[in-house]
């Protein structure tokens, strides 16, 4: 796996990532029946051997609490350097 530090910045943390996004309002048990699906599929080897990166499960609200943290770290970074988040 690729880190910044290799690439001569040691103080950078950055990571990529994947969700699935769904409509507001969308019914609890349709979340948690999809959530548990996906979460059955990024542990399944053959997904893991084709991605090659580390697997997180994150339930809804713990995901919804990750993004409002990286809008934020990364609304700093891009207006350090003159630019918006939208």
């Amino acid at each position: 796996m690729f880190r910044m530090a290799d690439a001569g910045f040691p103080a950078v943390e950055a990571a990529s990532w994947s969700a699935l996004a769904g409509p507001a309002g969308a019914p609890a048990d349709i979340i948690r029946q999809i959530t548990g699906k996906l979460i059955g599929l990024i542990k399944a080897p053959e997904f893991r051997n084709e991605d090659g990166g580390e697997e997180v499960d994150r339930s809804p609200e713990k995901f919804q609490k990750y993004i409002a943290f990286e809008v934020k770290k990364w609304g700093k970074v891009a207006h350090s350097i003159g630019r918006t988040i939208d």
